[in-house]
């Protein structure tokens, strides 16, 4: 076979996993949107509007456990799309080990701080549910909650794995199953009357089963190859995986400050009235941005496994096409919701929600830059440009909260926007649109340019 048509081969293998990886993750996103459906009238009416607003409230919460595996899990990420790249079997079973073992300690020691402090934490006070019947439960479920994040910082590998080989829809169609679990779990649960603990458990522990089940299958049966053996364990990977892990979290976190604290400032500076004139559209504007995720994720591993194969020219190519359709589709949303969102708000949730014109451009502005900002970060994570990113994203973040201070007051809740668009524009695009050109011309890579561990400025 020669080069040419050998490129040609693996481009159309990466579309097709690219393809197969972002059906498979709507279709799990559909099935828990529909669980989601189901779950909130069943347990609101089983449970009562005080037990479920305790529920929601541990899990609000609780989200910052999303970051407690410090970023490693994208590390493993790229580190297994590498080592697919440049058929490097051992190199992936060294990372598989490695971040198994490294995330296992983790969870150990975040498992042993948390029951250490378990006593001495007043959670009733916490969750503001000190009436006799609710202080038990409002202790058990945070047990539940926390512990069941934990056990899933080793075993959510699996995903990881699957993801870096390009096998993404394998995640989509557990994810699918876990929900469906839950679902049933719960309403056994219910139809049992179970207290609140055991309604918790059945809806956060059934995603830990789904990964424990997804990993049996992965190492027992498709790639025994990287079961996690302490033979294969390496100091200089676990190095790797916490380098670059620190930096993907320090960019998530980045991104978390950037988006929520200018909700906090209207809510801070304006009421929580006005917090919902924005967060209410800001959804609606959103809707294609998530939706673009599920086809921008799985690019990532297909860059970082192309970039080690040294197919720089499909790379470049895949990238221009993904910005030219995200920037498209997001700007064509955004205009339709200038236009018609006033009325799609009043068909959604009544006359409760105001959107000004000003909210609905900023939000459109920035959903458009957002349209530029996805692909580009894809590209980024491929390449290990993750102190860029870094950097970008803690100016974003600072900027954010800097502007809605000082616009908020003036402008109001179009302020707000307007910090987004602001901060997004100057700290994130203006970057970008210099450095990803430059590095995209200069993306002559030869196989194993880009080896399993790497993280570059």
């Amino acid at each position: 076979m020669t080069d040419d048509a050998g490129a040609l081969e693996r481009a159309g293998k990466r579309v097709r996993r690219v393809t197969a990886t972002a059906a498979a993750s709507a279709l799990a996103a559909l099935v828990q949107l529909g669980v989601g459906l189901l779950v909130v009238p069943l347990s609101l009416a089983y449970l009562g509007s005080e037990q479920y607003g305790l529920w929601m409230t541990v899990t609000s919460l609780t989200a910052m456990l999303a970051f407690a595996d410090f970023g490693m899990g994208n590390g493993l990420l790229n580190a297994i799309a590498s080592a697919d790249g440049s058929d490097d079997g051992d190199q992936a079973a060294a990372a598989t080990s490695s971040a198994v073992f490294l995330l296992t300690a983790l969870g150990i020691v975040l498992a042993l701080l948390f029951w250490i402090s378990y006593p001495v934490v007043g959670w009733e006070r916490l969750l503001n549910a000190a009436k006799p019947a609710l202080a038990p439960q409002a202790r058990h479920i945070v047990a539940v909650t926390i512990m069941c994040a934990i056990a899933s910082l080793p075993l959510g590998v699996s995903q990881r794995v699957q993801m870096g080989y390009q096998e993404g829809f394998l995640n989509g169609a557990w994810n699918a199953a876990s929900s469906l679990l839950g679902l049933a779990a719960l309403v056994f649960a219910i139809s049992h009357h179970a207290t609140l603990p055991w309604l918790v458990l059945c809806l956060s522990g059934a995603p830990v089963v789904g990964l424990a089940a997804n990993g049996l299958a992965l190492f027992g049966w498709r790639r025994p190859r990287l079961r996690p053996r302490w033979r294969n364990v390496s100091a200089q990977t676990m190095r790797h995986l916490l380098g670059a892990g620190s930096l993907f979290f320090a960019i998530q976190l980045a991104g978390a400050v950037g988006y929520q604290l200018p909700v906090l400032a209207i809510a801070r500076l304006l009421g929580p009235a006005d917090v919902t004139n924005f967060a209410v559209p800001l959804r609606l504007f959103m809707v294609v941005p998530a939706l673009m995720g599920f086809f921008l994720t799985p690019l990532w591993p297909a860059y970082r496994e192309a970039l080690a194969r040294g197919d720089a020219h499909w790379v470049k190519h895949t990238v221009g096409v993904s910005i030219a359709l995200c920037l498209a589709l997001n700007v064509a949303w955004g205009v339709a919701l200038v236009f018609s969102g006033p009325a799609i708000l009043r068909w959604w949730v009544g006359s409760r929600v105001v959107a000004p014109i000003g909210v609905r451009i900023g939000l459109a502005l920035w959903g458009a830059l957002t349209g530029l900002g996805g692909p580009f970060a894809m590209f980024l994570n491929a390449a290990g440009a993750l102190k860029f990113q870094a950097g970008c994203a803690w100016l974003m973040a600072a900027a954010s909260v800097v502007l809605a201070v000082v616009l908020i007051p003036v402008f109001g809740v179009t302020g707000a926007a307007f910090a987004m668009v602001l901060a997004q524009g100057v700290c994130i695009l203006a970057p970008s649109l210099l450095y990803v050109p430059r590095l995209l011309r200069g993306m002559t890579v030869e196989p194993g340019a880009y080896p399993a561990m790497s993280s570059r400025a």
